[in-house]
């Protein structure tokens, strides 16, 4: 669980800190834009967290810690093999947990 949110944490940080590197080096805005654009971005800037079958508060723990740092996107998995009932009630499942 600490190794994702690591990862995403130690991803932003880098990029910042290479964006202070090209400010302090350009300091005209022309050229600062310049060198912006051609900075790689390898941040995450959006997570599919896909549930299974089985969920548990662990799931939604990850979620909190990770939406600190980047956009999640919840996704149940083979959502199109339940039945509209069964998938209501998996949502409100999800719902009641996640509170």
């Amino acid at each position: 669980m600490k190794n994702i949110v690591t990862f995403i944490r130690a991803k932003i940080i880098d990029y910042e800190n290479k964006k202070i590197e090209v400010q302090k080096l350009n300091p005209d805005p022309v050229l600062r834009k310049k060198a912006f654009d051609q900075l790689d971005d390898n941040r995450v800037h959006c997570l599919l967290y896909f549930f299974g079958g089985g969920v548990s508060k662990v799931d939604f723990k990850l979620i909190r810690k990770i939406e600190n740092c980047t956009n999640v996107i919840p996704v149940i998995s083979m959502g199109d093999s339940y039945s509209k009932a069964e998938l209501s009630d998996y949502k409100v499942k999800l719902a009641d947990m996640a509170l």
